[in-house]
């Protein structure tokens, strides 16, 4: 590696990747298992080529059912493999759905899966657990509002059944070179929460290799349009390399959305890329981060997304590499986010590489900032431009320089002036002055300090409490505005208040159901002073079909003897003229009561069916009609088919 480069630094064997007489051990063991057992042991494999497929975990078991291949609610006894035998060379609009409920887990692998589709190509539900092992090469592609692989976090008054607070976890424990690349269209995050929705308790561990990209205003991993992220963990030795779409962060929040409790720990290798104005770890446009940990040997490479316009009048400041996404001010300079120190206690030979807002490619640029643990165990920031190079050789105690290397002329040269890394800020911005930060050299016996302005730390205006405008309030179909005072000054600030929209919720029958269809309900709006209204169906209100009707020749009801016996009903009415009409309903009423054959008896002619022959003739709906009229005899559907041959 040439000291300007970036790739991951190489790094000495620890205890969490295994020696390789324990990786021996382990496949003579596995080859021992191959010999003694069938192979339908080992999985039952499902193929995505024939249709969606769901999983459903709860105490009673694990089920898949693949409805287009009649596969329903199948028990499983072994791991649940799902592959697809024509990734290769095309992709499938076919889905995965794994519902787990509350106290259950799902374990599902992906073998080789190629999902390109309008909705979600795999969508997590329910309260519990789901683990997804990567076996080989994957691809899932969802369509506009959805993720990737969607995961969205319920909100504790949410109602929605497609959501869930269970652990979601990525791992490749096999070791099979499993990979998952995840995108999506916009407002959706490529691992997590849907538009409108936040993407949380979600966790890519073993050797996983992991490419999440969001769509405009969501996150590579975390929270979709204005959705946050929070308690994402990447550990063991995953590689993960995380994009947020314009204004969503690389990992952590979506437009409006806050990225916090994210762990990035074990010998771990992250790279995370803000879109437009969004952090690279943390929050997405307007959002902030918190909480950000990196620990043990993890190696991560972070940048905030640059500034950007919309709309010729709204700026977007620059997002940090970690910490706030940059926020807009409305016909004003942008403002970028703030930078959020994660916590490094616990670092030992991992280091964090922070670059200039905008810098896509961590591989081959230049960090502004790397965070490291020194030859003497101190975790320290260079601001020198310091390459990775320079500072893994810190940790293999090979340079004993307290200042530590910068880059000069492309060559790596001793530092021997003030170090003036470690600064501290001052806390002094306000909403019209930049802040400042003060450092003092760490070289031994040294008492020089330093004070520097810090660029881009003049604080927002605060607004938070907006009050709509008393003479332009929102309606169900019009925006308002609202304005608020800055919390600091005396700055205001006015912004749309959006229309409320139609609520509807108390339906009334209107009372109009037939033996045909159901009937309808209509709601007014709740809004006070809103007369908009809203009919829809009155599912399962269809009137009962009756058994059968007799009727005159006005059309009116007349009277008749019955009699059944042995399977025939005979009807007898006492007229010349008289109709004998029904639904195929009501014939499956009478068959329910033992009837199999009718006779119909009018003063000049007698006509006899089999219910058999009439039902095969009907469909749902339809009904009949047999007209005696002196010794004519017609028998029809409503649809003016003659059915007089099914006549005995």
């Amino acid at each position: 590696m040439n000291k300007t480069q970036l790739q991951f630094a190489s790094r000495k064997p620890s205890a969490n990747r295994g020696s390789l007489g324990r990786r021996l051990s382990a496949l003579v063991m596995s080859l021992l298992l191959v010999c003694s057992l069938p192979l339908a042991a080992f999985a039952e494999e499902y193929d995505l080529a024939n249709g969606s497929i769901t999983v459903t975990a709860n105490d009673s078991g694990q089920y898949v059912t693949q409805e287009a291949n009649n596969i329903k609610d199948v028990k499983q006894t072994t791991e649940t493999v799902i592959k697809q035998t024509d990734s290769e060379t095309s992709s499938t609009t076919n889905t995965v759905t794994i519902n787990a409920d509350a106290g259950a887990t799902a374990n599902v692998t992906l073998s080789g899966v190629n999902i390109k589709t309008s909705g979600a190509a795999v969508e997590i539900k329910g309260n519990g657990n789901v683990t997804i092992e990567l076996d080989g090469s994957n691809t899932v592609q969802s369509g506009n509002c959805r993720a990737g692989v969607e995961k969205n976090t319920i909100a504790p008054t949410d109602t929605d059944s497609g959501s869930g607070n269970g652990n979601l976890t990525i791992t490749d424990e096999n070791g099979t070179d499993g990979s998952l690349n995840a995108t999506c269209g916009w407002d959706g995050a490529g691992i997590g929460g849907g538009a409108g929705r936040s993407g949380s308790n979600i966790t890519i561990t073993g050797s996983a290799k992991v490419t999440a990209t969001g769509g405009d205003s969501g996150a590579g991993i975390g929270g979709g349009y204005n959705g946050s992220g929070s308690y994402i963990t990447i550990e063991g030795s995953a590689e993960v390399n995380a994009k947020g779409g314009n204004y969503g962060a690389g990992i952590g929040g979506g437009w409006n959305g806050s990225g916090s409790d994210i762990t990035i720990s074990g010998s771990a290798e992250v790279k995370a890329t803000g879109g437009g104005s969004s952090a690279g770890i943390g929050g997405g446009h307007r959002g902030s981060g918190s909480n950000i940990k990196v620990s043990e040997d993890a190696q991560v490479k972070a940048s905030g997304g640059n500034d950007g316009i919309w709309d010729n009048r709204e700026y977007f400041g620059k997002g940090a590499a970690i910490g706030e996404g940059g926020k807009h001010m409305y016909m004003a300079e942008a403002a970028p986010g703030k930078d959020v120190a994660p916590n490094t206690d616990e670092l030992k030979e991992g280091w964090i590489a922070t670059y200039a807002p905008g810098t896509t490619n961590l591989d081959t640029a230049t960090p502004k900032s790397l965070t490291y643990q020194n030859d003497s165990g101190t975790v320290q920031t260079a601001t020198e431009n310091i390459t990775i190079e320079a500072a893994v050789s810190a940790t293999s105690n090979t340079h004993g320089h307290e200042a530590g290397f910068k880059v000069d002329n492309t060559e790596l040269v001793a530092v021997t002036t003030h170090n003036y890394g470690n600064y501290q800020s001052d806390d002094n911005a306000t909403c019209t002055h930049e802040g400042t930060e003060s450092a003092q050299c760490t070289v031994p016996g040294c008492t020089a300090k330093l004070e520097k302005t810090i660029p881009g730390t003049m604080k927002d205006h605060e607004f938070v409490n907006y009050v709509p405008d008393a003479n332009n309030l929102a309606t169900c179909t019009t925006d308002g505005t609202k304005t608020a005072t800055c919390e600091n000054c005396t700055a205001t600030k006015t912004i749309p208040d959006p229309a409320k929209g139609h609520s509807f919720t108390n339906y009334v029958s209107n009372n109009d159901a037939t033996y045909e269809k159901d009937g309808t309900k209509t709601a007014k709006c709740d809004h006070p002073g809103c007369d908009a209204t809203d009919t829809i169906t009155d599912p399962g209100t269809r009137l009962p079909a009756p058994l059968y009707q007799l009727k005159g020749q006005d059309g009116m009801a007349v009277g008749g003897k019955t009699e059944q016996k042995d399977g025939v009903l005979t009807i007898t009415v006492d007229a010349d003229f008289a109709s004998l009409t029904g639904y195929l309903g009501g014939l499956q009423g009478l068959r329910a009561q033992g009837v199999e054959t009718i006779v119909f008896v009018t003063n000049g002619a007698t006509s006899t069916f089999a219910l058999a022959d009439l039902m095969a003739s009907m469909t749902a709906g339809d009904s009949y009609a047999l007209t005696h009229d002196g010794e004519t005899v017609t028998f029809t559907l409503a649809t003016g088919t003659d059915i007089s041959g099914i006549l005995k």
